[in-house]
């Protein structure tokens, strides 16, 4: 998966993204087959299905990491708010669960219109018992995988924008 390798190591060629202005949200995409379409400026920029990796310490005070990414990562899948908090949420208690305070967390995150897989790892990984977050993570997200071999934990979760019916 994307968080079990290393990041490649390659100029990385960016575009300058145009978001909203004075905090007004766009409703469609210009262009999009459709006006009820509420994909955010961040999505049309979207090409394939980029990558981002990022590797901090497992300690509480680096989750801010986890956080801010899972949120730039559903701005660009054309997340709407509401989605983007769910995301951020999962991701944030999922670390928790598999990491201790010697832990090295690294985070795949696979953006594509509509949807983020975000892949985790934490080495020496551990496995919290906690039903409550547990709960809140399956009731944010559309899929998920949590495992722990060999001195590592993992996790896999995928979310999928709650998108109005056309």
């Amino acid at each position: 998966g994307p968080c079990c390798q290393e990041p490649p190591h390659r100029a990385i060629a960016t575009t300058p993204v145009i978001g909203p202005r004075n905090g007004e949200r766009p409703t469609s995409v210009p262009g999009s087959p459709s006006d009820q379409t509420r994909w955010s400026a961040y999505a049309a920029r979207v090409e394939g299905e980029p990558e981002i990796t990022i590797s901090f310490p497992g300690t509480p005070d680096f989750l801010r990491l986890a956080r801010l990414t899972s949120a730039d990562a559903g701005s660009r899948a054309g997340f709407d708010y509401e989605d983007i908090d769910d995301l951020r949420i999962a991701v944030s208690e999922l670390c928790a669960l598999i990491t201790g305070p010697d832990s090295k967390v690294t985070l795949g995150f696979g953006v594509a219109r509509g949807t983020v897989t975000v892949e985790g790892r934490a080495t020496p990984g551990y496995l919290a018992d906690n039903e409550l977050s547990r709960t809140i993570i399956e009731a944010v997200v559309d899929e998920l995988e949590v495992a722990a071999a060999d001195g590592t934990s993992s996790f896999r979760c995928v979310k999928h924008a709650n998108l109005p019916a056309s």
